[in-house]
């Protein structure tokens, strides 16, 4: 009797050991199972996910398979340092984004519908638009209507921002007319 329960005590001390070890191990692999995608960068409330950069990166690859007719390895496409300006030109995006978002700035549905209009790939032989040209161009790509018209819209939005920002300032006078006069003078290195 005395050996039964030394033998059930150990039992219950084996499954409790096994209970832990599961249930601490099984910690780090449910991180992934909330459904939210991991961000490569945030700026303010916009994130860039990890989904965009890797099409971003597979387009720059796809883009350079076609000037060459070879593809490049993701290896090399590290060491040339593609992978670092894709991230640098989708979080200048996401820093625009944010700030449209902040001031409030948007484009209507009839600008959109201007500049799909305007896309030479959607129009026909006759030159005019072609909704068919233009479902077969999203499909090939992946993307539904009313993904194409958000990023249209956004990318029109960034284009109203930077615009707004590179024109929006200018040098006083006294500054401009010292640079140009600096610029002018020669030197002489003896």
């Amino acid at each position: 009797m005395a050996s039964s329960v030394k033998k059930k005590s150990a039992n219950i001390v084996v499954w409790i050991i096994l209970l832990l070890l599961v249930l601490g191990l099984g910690g780090f692999g449910v991180t992934n199972f909330g459904g939210r995608q991991a961000a490569v960068a945030t700026v303010g409330d916009t994130e860039v996910d990890i989904n965009e950069y890797y099409n971003s990166l597979q387009q720059e690859l796809r883009s350079y398979q076609a000037q060459t007719g070879k593809p490049m390895p993701l290896s090399q496409a590290i060491a040339l340092g593609i992978d670092r300006n894709v991230l640098a030109r989708l979080t200048t995006a996401a820093t625009l984004d944010n700030e449209n978002k902040r001031i409030g700035l948007s484009v209507g549905d009839e600008r959109v519908r201007t500049e799909i209009l305007a896309t030479p790939a959607f129009q026909g032989l006759d030159g005019k638009f072609s909704r068919e040209n233009y479902r077969a161009a999203l499909r090939r790509a992946g993307m539904s209507e009313a993904e194409y018209e958000d990023k249209i819209r956004a990318e029109t939005a960034r284009t109203l921002l930077q615009g707004a920002i590179m024109n929006g300032t200018a040098a006083p006078a006294a500054m401009t007319d010292a640079f140009i006069e600096y610029t002018r003078q020669r030197r002489n290195f003896s």
